[in-house]
């Protein structure tokens, strides 16, 4: 994307190839003699369908805001919250470093996951907590069935127990 740096206005609309849970966005910015983008804004929305009306495609929902770093590369910024699922990602650039006249962006790139990686994921991460939930379970039953004091194992209906000064006389009931 070459654009003026003196440009009033200066965005990117990006229509990504599947609705994404939107996690992170790089920007690289290569070219030497060129402004660098300081500041962003990352928004989401513009429907791809035909539902609504036309002021509906338009409006769209700010979920980051950023400040890059004055170096040539590229620069990883994560979203404090995951969006839920879009198509469509609006980058706007509204200010840059330097005084050059050009302020390129040489690549974009969108991190996130898909909805079926999304259920995927859910699902692993709540079959790992149920098994660790039945692991936690198990465990409390084990502790409750045996009582060890002093080496004597008591079982469970033990109803009550003495202990004596003496350390090797315990006296079950």
């Amino acid at each position: 994307m070459l654009t003026p740096c003196s440009a009033r206005e200066h965005w990117v609309i990006i229509e990504l190839c599947d609705d994404i849970r939107i996690e992170a966005v790089e920007i690289g910015m290569f070219e030497f003699f060129s402004g660098i983008v300081r500041e962003f804004r990352v928004s989401i929305g513009g429907a791809d369908d035909d539902e609504g009306d036309d002021e509906s495609k338009s409006e769209w929902q700010e979920v980051g805001r950023f400040i890059g770093r004055s170096i040539r590369g590229t620069q990883l910024f994560t979203l404090d919250h995951p969006t839920s699922f879009h198509r469509f990602l609006r980058l706007d650039f509204p200010a840059h470093y330097g005084n050059e006249y050009y302020c390129p962006i040489s690549s974009i790139k969108v991190y996130g996951m898909n909805q079926m990686e999304a259920f995927k994921w859910e699902s692993r991460k709540q079959k790992e907590s149920e098994l660790a939930r039945r692991r936690l379970e198990e465990g409390i039953k084990r502790a409750q069935q045996t009582v060890t004091i002093a080496g004597t194992v008591l079982p469970p209906s033990s109803t009550s127990l003495y202990i004596s000064s003496n350390p090797t006389a315990i006296y079950h009931t």
